[in-house]
């Protein structure tokens, strides 16, 4: 968070961009991942409720195609799973939920930009770009006033994500420091299951 803060306060210069030159930011970052690992810390600021801030910390597991599990291990045990077929929620209290995968419409936004940067950028804007020597910023606004997701903030540095944001529908603020991320390293996929589809 230091190192957001200090970049935005530090900032060189500022460049409108493209869709097309963001999709080669984020494309150069991205390319060719098939796995990926993430620790994170998030932060979350929920309005609705007098601006009350809940920190968590979790994990993600992503395997190519559409297979994931986005587990928390601190503040929260939610697991959200998906097989690449279905998806399968768990709650704090245990009950579960599970239902059909719909790629466009059910992916958070950071796990649609690593499947398809495309779908991405067909469905949100890039409306900021923020950049110096070793750090840029990306903010992008949903081109669907009904999207569940409004905006959507990349932040990188020395070309590796640090963290990124979203802005729900009711004004709830998420932000996800990226703590340690590492790619295209072996993960067994028989992780990704849910429990309707197991035997």
């Amino acid at each position: 968070m230091k190192t957001l803060f200090l970049f935005l306060i530090t900032l060189l210069f500022v460049t409108p961009s493209s869709g097309k030159e963001c999709y080669k930011s984020i494309n150069n970052f991205f390319k060719g991942v098939n796995t990926a690992y993430i620790i994170f810390k998030q932060k979350s600021v929920l309005p609705i409720t007098g601006d009350n801030i809940t920190l968590y910390k979790g994990e993600i597991f992503y395997k190519r195609p559409l297979q994931f599990i986005w587990r928390y291990k601190w503040g929260s045990k939610m697991e959200i799973v998906s097989d690449g077929k279905s998806i399968e929620t768990c709650f704090d209290d245990g009950s579960c939920q599970t239902y059909s995968l719909n790629e466009e419409s059910d992916l958070f936004p950071i796990l649609l930009i690593v499947e398809s940067p495309e779908i991405f950028l067909s469905k949100y804007q890039v409306v900021k770009v923020k950049q110096n020597k070793n750090a840029e910023l990306y903010e992008f606004k949903a081109k669907d006033e009904d999207s569940y997701f409004k905006k959507v903030t990349l932040f990188f540095e020395k070309g590796t994500l640090k963290s990124f944001k979203v802005v729900q529908r009711d004004g709830t603020e998420e932000t996800f420091i990226v703590e340690k991320i590492k790619l295209n390293i072996p993960i067994d996929s028989t992780i990704f299951r849910v429990k309707a589809h197991k035997k």
